[in-house]
């Protein structure tokens, strides 16, 4: 490994990005763990996953197995867990930081389905997770998060690095109402990316079986899902009013950014924006989002008084 070129690196590391790892691994000849530490090696080369003067911002999403267990009907169904023949585990997952174009996948192999061992892909996606000062996806508080901190408790990981989450699914439903909230129908609404036919439940089955087709299928339709999902999160980040303060993360001496994109360029108005107690100039960013001037627009005598009145 030490004599192996830069070039020969990038090589890897861009036929990851365009085919994922379990083609790249088949391609030339390695093992998983191999082309990790390879992939690895030339990520510190290009001085390491962190960013500087900007947060790391990852877009990311899983797919996992389903719940195999005994039922007596299709509807109306308690399982008991004595019941289940087989719980679930991640198959996959997919990758990338925000605005750049390479994505990142892990999948399991045959081996590793058939005995439903997800250890190895649960730490690789852990290495991301841990690195990332913001995540994004559809429907991570509610699935993908909760799945992951499961398979990483099971698996011995430990808990990662502080982020803060922006879930696409719940700010749609906080902000609009589209006809139904799935990634799909929003992209379609939207005019953006559509998803991947994953090829229905029988990928699922062949993975369950070891099949190397339909776990590279997994793969494939797991990673168009973090294109699709980017293009989303453009199109909303505008309406998001709680979304992470991204001017915290520049260290300059900026007096106003926008704190959904971090975006300088902004433009102030003449519309006040209004609290309880103070008045604040309106400002717009490039970006589409609404914010505030930092310093209050009225003054000082004004805002005392304003607070005294409420005091009493």
């Amino acid at each position: 490994m030490s004599n192996i070129s830069a070039e020969t690196l990038k090589n890897y590391t861009n036929y990851v990005g365009i085919y994922g790892k379990q083609k790249a691994a088949l391609n030339f000849g390695l093992s998983l763990e191999t082309l990790n530490r390879y992939l690895r090696k030339a990520r510190k080369l290009e001085e390491g996953i962190k960013k500087v003067d900007k947060p790391n911002i990852l877009i990311f999403d899983i797919e996992t197995a389903p719940v195999q267990a005994y039922v007596w009907s299709l509807w109306k169904q308690n399982v008991y867990i004595d019941q289940i023949e087989s719980d679930w585990f991640m198959l996959s997952w997919s990758a990338k930081w925000l605005f750049e174009s390479e994505i990142y996948s892990d999948v399991l192999t045959p081996k590793e389905a058939l005995n439903e061992n997800d250890a190895r892909i649960s730490q690789s996606m852990w290495e991301f997770i841990d690195h990332a000062d913001i995540i994004i996806g559809h429907n991570i508080a509610g699935f993908d998060i909760p799945k992951l901190n499961t398979r990483w408790i099971v698996n011995n990981i430990k808990p990662p690095s502080p982020y803060q989450m922006v879930d696409t699914l719940k700010e749609a439903k906080k902000n609009f109402m589209f006809s139904s909230n799935k990634l799909d129908f929003i992209a379609r609404m939207l005019g953006t990316e559509q998803k991947m036919d994953a090829g229905g439940f029988e990928t699922w089955i062949g993975c369950l079986k070891g099949d190397q087709k339909a776990l590279l299928k997994m793969e494939e339709y797991n990673r168009k899902d973090i294109n699709v999902t980017e293009e989303v999160y453009m199109k909303i980040r505008p309406w998001i009013k709680s979304h992470p303060n991204m001017a915290l993360y520049y260290q300059d001496d900026m007096d106003h950014r926008c704190r959904n994109c971090g975006s300088k360029n902004i433009t102030f108005s003449d519309k006040m924006y209004d609290t309880g107690l103070n008045r604040f100039t309106t400002v717009r960013c490039e970006c589409g989002a609404i914010g505030r001037a930092r310093v209050s627009a009225l003054p000082k005598a004004k805002r005392d008084s304003l607070f005294q009145a409420c005091a009493r």
